[in-house]
């Protein structure tokens, strides 16, 4: 327990933390939303011209890039974490993601070179789960290395059902928009199949959609799983200060 709250650190179940994952997204929504537009156009022009060299080829790139979207949803949901209004300046998110890519074409290379070694790149997608967190959020003197290697050390079972939950998450949307379009224009609007069909296997840029929505809410519940291993085993108390902030009323 917390001292003598009487609040029980106690492991969370995926669920549970989806399901605050879901109310933080809902709250800030708005914010988000305007945060999220503008990187539309950059996602689009990577999927379209990889799309004419191998529409799978841009089906992937697009899903690569619409992972830039996660960083705001990391941000607003850290704010709420600390009581504070989220802060989404422009100068705010370029930091950010400038600190994120050296670590995150680190960890690309080494999925590139492990190939042949099977058990490398499935090893190195655990331990870089919580990059973002220790990178923008902790910036930890020590450097991201040895922070990331505790969480793994310490939580890897957690670390594994999180990834698991994100996979799911990510396919559902991804599959759910993309079907959901296809029966849209081909049926209600009678225009054929002009992106494809998924079903017969053929690549779709309304995967890339479906991606591109999944971002906030993947990447919040990132952080929430974060958090739930850091308040059991630091006694941080930011958990419960986020059930606070999931609950008000959305800012403007």
């Amino acid at each position: 327990m917390i001292e003598n709250s009487g609040v029980v650190m106690r492991r969370r179940g995926a669920p549970e933390v989806l399901d605050l994952a879901t109310a933080l997204v809902r709250v800030d929504a708005g914010r988000l939303l305007r945060r999220a537009l503008p990187l539309v156009l950059p996602v689009a022009m990577v999927t379209g011209l990889l799309w004419l060299l191998e529409p799978w080829l841009g089906v992937a790139a697009g899903v690569l890039m619409a992972r830039l979207v996660q960083l705001p949803a990391l941000l607003a949901a850290s704010d709420r974490a600390a009581g504070r209004v989220p802060s989404l300046a422009w100068s705010r998110l370029l930091s950010g993601w400038a600190a994120l890519t050296p670590g995150t074409l680190l960890y690309g290379f080494g999925y590139v070179v492990g190939l042949p070694l099977l058990v490398l790149p499935p090893y190195l997608w655990l331990r870089g789960l919580f990059l973002p967190e220790v990178v923008v959020l902790e910036r930890p003197e020590g450097g991201a290395g040895a922070r990331l290697g505790s969480f793994m050390a310490g939580a890897v079972g957690e670390i594994l059902v999180t990834r698991m939950w994100q996979v799911a998450i990510e396919v559902w949307f991804m599959v759910g928009v993309a079907l959901t379009g296809e029966f849209v224009i081909e049926v209600l609007l009678q225009l054929g199949a002009p992106f494809g069909a998924l079903m017969e296997g053929e690549a779709s840029p309304l995967l890339v959609v479906g991606s591109f929505l999944a971002q906030p809410l993947l990447s919040v519940f990132r952080f929430c799983s974060y958090l739930d291993i850091r308040t059991r085993r630091e006694g941080l108390d930011a958990w419960f200060l986020l059930w606070s902030a999931a609950n008000r009323e959305p800012s403007p």
